[in-house]
């Protein structure tokens, strides 16, 4: 029996180390290799500022949703995945104004990043607690059915991108890079580091209250 609970002990302390364990693609070396072009429909030139990356067999992509043509937005999923529309074509809108993207894709209305640093990381967390993997259509169970995500908000300046970010942190990145990552593709253009790197925080956090569905989306973003 005391056998028994040192093998269950061990096996459980060696899991929470690999949780605790930053992954490969996190370092900005290796993550800049990851920038692909992936398959376009005709009509995919209607796409403003996206930046995609092929982490393992996921495309990840962060882009101007909302002043992008929707029809262009979710024929880049449907080209590159097998997405539904039942799904919001697993893409991410998190402003407002564009009601066929509200309706078309996953909509969450964030507000802009602003001074108070926790205000906006906990707005950002609460808002987005379910997206990452309890809802049916999740970040989580979009990578693993279909092998896509991406996300977005008007012009992928303020809101996008530190949700962007959030996900690379609940994956397991250190905020720090996380933040620094999407801060080349796209820049602050007027957030406060600050409360980027709250806002990564809180996605850090949360990976780590969940470790299995952290383990399972980095192991997905690594190509296991």
């Amino acid at each position: 029996m005391k056998n028994l609970l040192f093998i269950v002990s061990a096996i459980f302390v060696s899991s929470a180390a690999m949780a605790d364990i930053e992954p490969a693609y996190c370092q900005p070396s290796n993550f800049a290799r990851t920038e692909v072009n992936p398959k376009m429909a005709a009509s995919g030139y209607g796409i403003l500022r996206r930046h995609s990356f092929r982490l393992g067999k996921t495309l990840f992509s962060g882009m101007a949703v909302g002043l992008s043509l929707p029809k262009s937005v979710s024929e880049l999923a449907t080209v590159n995945s097998d997405s539904k529309a039942s799904e919001g074509y697993c893409t991410w809108y998190v402003n407002k104004y564009n009601p066929i993207a509200e309706v078309r894709f996953n909509w969450e209305y964030l507000s802009m990043p602003g001074a108070n640093a926790q205000a906006s990381a906990t707005e950002y967390a609460q808002a987005l607690d379910r997206s990452f993997d309890q809802n049916p259509v999740s970040f989580l169970s979009c990578m693993e059915k279909h092998h896509y995500l991406a996300i977005g908000c008007n012009n992928e300046q303020h809101r996008g991108p530190s949700v962007f970010a959030m996900i690379l942190s609940f994956s397991g990145c250190t905020p720090e890079h996380s933040v620094a990552l999407v801060n080349h593709y796209w820049g602050l253009n007027g957030v406060p580091l600050a409360t980027r790197l709250a806002i990564a925080q809180k996605g850090y956090e949360m990976g780590a209250r969940r470790p299995a569905s952290r383990l399972k989306m980095s192991a997905l973003f690594s190509g296991m």
